[in-house]
């Protein structure tokens, strides 16, 4: 990888800046975030434009709009791991997908699946987003409890 050497600042013309962020994009990978805008982490401007850039793509990909609305960032770019490649954005086109957004409703599993608020929903395999701490952050967010009723907080 290449850093780019610029931060938005340095770009005059807004082609410019719409041809090194789509580099980075069909790249891939860690290519958005290291060779286009080296200011991304430093510089309001620049992180705004990478942050627009990538709801934009989210926008184009995804087919529903309240679905590709919920998938985007409200945050600023890299301040979570962004998802780049490897079809994640395209997945949820997918007949077969469907993003349930809890984020204000509590969910309850049962033997078939998930229920919130706005309904049951029968799966065939539940994926926790809980956050990005790579070690036991996501299992400390569950109340995770064995047969014997111990929380797996106490161990």
């Amino acid at each position: 990888m290449t850093p780019s050497g610029k931060g938005a600042g340095d770009f005059h013309n807004p082609t410019e800046i719409s041809q090194l962020l789509d580099r980075g994009w069909e790249c891939g990978g860690f290519h958005f975030q290291f060779e286009t805008f080296d200011d991304v982490l430093t510089n309001q401007k620049s992180n705004d434009i990478a942050s627009e850039y990538l709801r934009q793509k989210i926008r184009a990909v995804v087919q529903d709009p309240e679905t590709a609305e919920l998938l985007c960032p409200k945050y600023p770019f890299i301040t979570k791991r962004p998802f780049f490649g490897h079809f994640y954005y395209e997945t949820f086109n997918r007949p077969n997908v469907q993003l349930v957004d809890i984020s204000s409703d509590k969910i309850d599993l049962y033997e078939n699946g998930v229920i919130n608020g706005s309904g049951e929903y029968e799966v065939d395999m539940v994926i926790f987003a809980l956050g990005f701490d790579a070690g036991t952050g996501a299992l400390s967010e569950i109340d995770v409890r064995g047969s014997q009723g111990r929380s797996l907080k106490e161990f």
